[in-house]
């Protein structure tokens, strides 16, 4: 509740539903379906949906007890969902991605924050033919209240930044 907290802005990933809250949409940020090397030669690289049955997955969790999303693709304009089995689940981003180097299971994320590791080749990008959908990102506002000057300057500069993100 960002009336009750205080809060002048927040910024959320994903969709904001229906909210009490101004939003007001940033960037769609490109994801991608990846996994390491390590976990590749052990279980071999899927080409297909299908292929995805004889994977597992490093499930993120936003909050402890809540239900892991499933991986989504994009197939001829349709979102697929797959749920994997997960190795395990996982609540922040960073070891989000530090368990999928280390070869516990697929993952999906935003390309930005594996950039790094796609480049070094500690991790590959897998199933290119049905990416994920974009991912949005939104600041949100209480509603009836003047935005200050700094926490407009402040969206700006998230909104300038990710204008300029590589795809």
């Amino acid at each position: 509740d960002l009336i009750r907290e205080g809060v002048d802005c927040v910024l959320r990933f994903g969709g904001v539903g229906d909210i009490p809250h101004v939003a007001r949409r940033l960037a769609h940020l490109p994801q991608v379906t990846c996994a390491s090397v390590d976990y590749l030669q052990r279980f071999g690289t899927p080409q297909t949906l299908a292929d995805l049955g004889h994977h597992r997955a490093v499930d993120y969790v936003s909050t402890p007890g809540a239900k892991p999303a499933p991986l989504e693709f994009v197939v001829e304009g349709t979102i697929e969902r797959r749920n994997l089995p997960a190795t395990l689940s996982i609540n922040s981003g960073e070891a989000y991605v530090a368990a999928c180097e280390a070869g516990f299971g697929i993952i999906q994320v935003p390309r930005y924050h594996v950039a790094r590791q796609l480049s070094e080749g500690s991790l590959r990008e897998i199933l290119t033919a049905c990416r994920p959908p974009e991912l949005p990102l939104n600041a949100l506002y209480p509603p009836n209240r003047q935005l200050s000057a700094r926490v407009r300057a402040f969206v700006d500069w998230i909104e300038d930044l990710f204008s300029g993100a590589p795809g």
